[in-house]
């Protein structure tokens, strides 16, 4: 994942269990910076890993500004495209690097457009996402 438009702001943490990579959404758990799974609780993502960091080094998380735009890849077996009528809707994380369309019970990625030739959503967080 990547932000594409906007800005964030760097804040550090201590990776938790299994670090990060590079553009892998964090979320905090038990106050480190992990790797998302699916379906992060409201309140825990962090931001995007702006570097690979190894477990208890200290993570750099770009914590996105509260309109800025997120690429990432969506997956997706029921739903497998995204169309005009999904701007807006709230879809989850399938896990840390992709979107999962199949998944809008307690949704955290806010659809702004998408590209379905690369298979790309470009979201917003949902403020009650977020844990800043």
């Amino acid at each position: 994942m990547e932000i594409v438009q906007g800005g964030y702001t760097v804040r550090k943490m201590v990776a938790g269990s299994g670090g990060g990579s590079k553009g892998d959404v964090a979320v905090v758990s038990s106050n480190k910076a992990v790797k998302a799974a699916t379906g992060p609780t409201a309140g825990t993502v962090l931001g995007l890993f702006l570097e690979d960091v190894a477990e208890n080094g200290i993570a750099l998380i770009a914590v996105p500004d509260k309109n800025a735009i997120i690429r990432a890849p969506y997956i997706g077996t029921t739903k497998s495209s995204l169309a005009d009528s999904d701007l807006g809707k709230v879809f989850d994380l399938k896990d840390e690097k992709s979107i999962d369309l199949d998944d809008t019970t307690g949704a955290v990625c806010i659809c702004q457009s998408y590209d379905n030739e690369n298979k790309t959503i470009d979201f917003v967080f949902t403020q009650a996402a977020m844990y800043w």
